[in-house]
């Protein structure tokens, strides 16, 4: 019997928001994969109409759900920065091993080679959204997460409350960052999961390539759920150097990273020599 099959009666909806509210807490920064693993089977399998309980699924999770890593990869910070020239964002690393500091480099790369900042729109959108949803649940800008955590955390219904509405993106709330960052309803049609385009894909996507990683949004009436905290900070850097290396063009932006590296080098020696 697959181990998923318990999901199968629950409402899509309400899993895929749980399983997020669980990826949104520090708490549970060591069990990202597991969740991860989780949410895309939930997406695959559920099918049903039943109303969730959250203590009731968390002993359903716990009864039927065998993980077979004993530790997932990730990153020591739970809340990270990416620093742009509009400003800096907190986003959510996850598992996702120094992709903050890659994403700053592409911004300050299309900083000195004045590179026009609109096309990046989409890219700020992303972090704009990532950087709310840190603000609502109240993260600072450096926050760490519990690596040595063994068990996964489950919210008492206050906390899930609060998670819920914060994963929430309204419309109104949608419309106003659109006008902020001057995009509109088709500029974000990359960014939504589109369950029937691409429930082969998700099917074939190995345990450490979930395809949620790159679309960030899931659609439900007229708002949108926020699948995955941190594949908001994966989509915006895939966007990011897509865009990049489709204006100016491979070659170029390649070497502009050799040339960033290349500049870093006297300070990273100094910074190794420092410390021996």
């Amino acid at each position: 019997m697959n181990q998923f099959n318990f999901l199968k009666k629950y409402s899509k909806f309400e899993i895929l928001q749980f399983i997020s509210s669980l990826q949104a807490l520090s708490e549970n920064s060591a069990h990202f994969l597991r969740l991860s693993v989780l949410q895309k089977n939930a997406m695959l399998k559920c099918n049903g109409n039943k109303h969730l309980n959250i203590y009731d699924i968390s002993k359903e999770i716990e009864r039927h759900y065998a993980f077979d890593v004993k530790t997932d990869p990730q990153e020591f910070m739970f809340i990270e920065l990416v620093h742009t020239p509009r400003g800096s964002y907190k986003v959510f690393t996850g598992s996702l091993s120094n992709q903050q500091y890659n994403l700053t480099r592409l911004f300050h790369i299309a900083k000195v080679t004045n590179f026009n900042s609109r096309l990046l729109n989409i890219v700020y959108l992303l972090l704009d959204i990532s950087d709310q949803l840190a603000t609502k649940l109240e993260y600072a800008r450096y926050e760490a997460g519990n690596k040595e955590s063994k068990k996964i955390y489950y919210p008492n219904y206050k906390e899930y409350t609060q998670l819920t509405k914060s994963l929430l993106l309204t419309k109104n709330e949608l419309f106003y960052l659109l006008e902020k960052h001057k995009l509109n309803l088709n500029d974000i049609e990359g960014i939504v999961y589109k369950e029937l385009e691409n429930k082969k894909k998700l099917k074939e996507c190995s345990q450490d390539n979930n395809l949620i990683d790159y679309f960030p949004l899931f659609k439900i009436n007229s708002d949108y759920l926020i699948l995955q905290p941190s594949s908001l900070l994966c989509c915006a850097f895939v966007k990011c150097i897509t865009i990049l290396a489709n204006e100016m063009g491979e070659e170029k932006l390649k070497k502009n990273i050799f040339n960033i590296q290349l500049r870093k080098l006297p300070i990273l020696l100094k910074m190794v020599s420092d410390t021996i």
